[in-house]
């Protein structure tokens, strides 16, 4: 099997973060990008992550979202490890300060 093979068949977590539609998006946004991402970028066993901004639907309507989050681990227990972590559980508990600002965030894997 070549390496090309073998990244495609390579099964990798991912975890995904959704933040609902903020109260005050430019609070949030300079919050999100000057102290959340930060707090992230400390993390362990992160092997890719990427940050996007939800910026309309197909029907044009409001999205249900403001920010989708993802990033990828090597396995089940390299995200418990990271999230454990002392790193993860900053980010964790900051992810719950976000959520009480009014963005309504969800957490999937």
């Amino acid at each position: 099997m070549d390496r090309q093979q073998r990244i495609w068949e390579r099964t990798m977590i991912k975890l995904t973060v959704l933040y609902g539609n903020p109260t005050d998006p430019a609070a949030f946004e300079n919050y999100y990008t000057a102290t959340h991402m930060p707090l992230v970028a400390k993390m362990s066993g992160v092997l890719r992550h990427e940050k996007a901004k939800v910026v309309g639907t197909p029907t044009g309507d409001k999205p249900p979202y403001h920010r989708m989050f993802e990033a990828w681990f090597e396995s089940e227990t390299a995200l418990g490890a990271a999230l454990g972590s002392p790193e993860g559980k900053a980010v964790v508990a900051d992810r719950e300060f976000c959520h009480r600002r009014g963005d309504d965030s969800s957490l999937g894997g």
